[in-house]
């Protein structure tokens, strides 16, 4: 199996935008190309971020 990793910088104050945006369109244009998703993980500063 092979992993990709991306890496994307977002203005934290915009990652439940940003969320809402992937889920609704991207994911399911994603998950046709390349299957389903196996992981996604936020850096434990984006933790305490509302």
């Amino acid at each position: 199996m092979i992993y990709e990793k991306r890496t994307y910088t977002i203005n934290p104050l915009k990652m439940a935008d940003w969320l809402a945006l992937y889920q609704s369109d991207a994911l399911a244009v994603q998950t046709d190309h390349l299957g389903q998703l196996s992981a996604s993980f936020l850096p434990r500063s984006a933790w305490s971020i509302r």
